[in-house]
């Protein structure tokens, strides 16, 4: 005959080991969306970086970061950004997710990258920040911090 206390450790073991598992898995599922995230904002930034490409701009962009802008603004930071002369590298830098949750959450995940660029002007960060809609990142907002671009 098992005792009264056996069944409530039993019960508070298989707890703890189901609460460690599910941090477990989400502290993995973070970790690959912080990782899917920056290599995104790795790719599109070079892409955005090496050509310019106003169109491939848009196509990445939230619906919040396209409507920040006025009829010409991209063409404008894109001409203020080629003061930064021509990308020579990108490198991975750091990023971090924002506001991710341990559960359930009605809000769409946003994550923080700065690459460290290379240019032909000198050393610039670039600031990327994206959000995660419908399973697929999108830019949200987009800046090189170079000093050229203070003058």
């Amino acid at each position: 005959m098992q005792s009264k206390t056996t069944i409530p450790l039993l019960t508070t073991g298989g707890l703890v080991l189901l609460i460690a598992a599910w941090f477990g898995f989400k502290t993995l599922q973070h970790r690959n969306l912080l990782n899917n995230g920056h290599q995104f904002a790795l790719t599109a930034s070079e892409n955005i970086l090496a050509s310019w490409n106003s169109d491939f701009f848009r196509q990445i962009n939230s619906e919040e970061l396209i409507s920040s802008f006025d009829s010409n603004g991209i063409e404008l930071m894109f001409a203020n950004f080629r003061r930064v002369g021509r990308l020579e590298s990108l490198a991975p830098g750091r990023g971090e997710l924002l506001n991710a949750t341990w559960g359930p959450s009605e809000e769409n995940l946003i994550a923080r990258f700065y690459l460290d660029g290379e240019f032909s002007t000198g050393t610039s960060p670039v600031f990327v920040e994206l959000v995660l809609m419908n399973n697929n990142w999108q830019l949200q907002n987009f800046y090189i911090e170079a000093p050229v671009l203070m003058e």
